[in-house]
């Protein structure tokens, strides 16, 4: 009972510490490829990023869970605040052209996809050869952003809004607004009681 409960100790000791560790590390690497900011940053490793980071600027205690994935152009920009909360499995893309811009403590569910370019459907082309239509998202602060939802290019979410579960947002969200749907829309607003 005591070797089975002092192995169960030293496995969560190792595991965090190891965290913690390659947390610093991927830190370091980071701000090698140019990244800006990130003190205090967790990230899984399986979390993959790529392209031009040094096109990415990090705030402090952001937290990127297993399997999110974050790919940045060349003439993009990506920009998280202080205490972002990325879940699951998540995925960021920023376009060239484009800015992704995430509030302060502002959270997502798990397997979120952001993308800041679209297919130019009006081009005559096949889509696979046609050119892009991009728009900057901006996330305000303090957001809760639900699982499995999409938000598509230009669009622009108020601080204090929710967005709720697989919800597609392809137009802008007032601030404290409760959305849901596909494509999502305003159901009600948030009443936020002073203590």
């Amino acid at each position: 009972m005591k070797i089975s409960r002092f192995l169960s100790i030293a496995s969560i000791v190792i595991s965090r510490s190891w965290g913690y560790i390659f947390s610093l590390l991927f830190l370091f690497l980071l701000k090698i490829r140019g990244m800006e900011g990130g003190k205090g940053l967790k990230i899984h490793p399986t979390v993959t990023m790529s392209n031009w980071l040094c096109n990415l600027k990090m705030g402090r205690g952001c937290v990127l869970h297993r399997g999110v994935r974050i790919s940045i152009a060349r003439r993009a920009k990506l920009v998280l605040k202080d205490k972002v909360w990325i879940s699951y499995y998540s995925i960021i893309i920023a376009s060239s052209g484009s800015k992704i811009v995430i509030g302060k403590n502002t959270m997502f569910g798990g397997n979120c996809t952001i993308v800041s370019a679209d297919h130019d459907i009006s081009d005559k082309m096949s889509l696979r050869e046609s050119g892009h239509v991009v728009g900057d998202i901006i996330i305000g602060d303090n957001c809760w952003i639900g699982a499995n939802c999409v938000i598509t290019k230009g669009v622009r979410i108020g601080d204090g809004a929710i967005i709720g579960a697989c919800s597609v947002v392809t137009k802008d969200i007032p601030s404290m607004a409760i959305a849901v749907g596909t494509p999502a829309r305003v159901i009600k607003y948030r009443v936020v009681k002073n203590v």
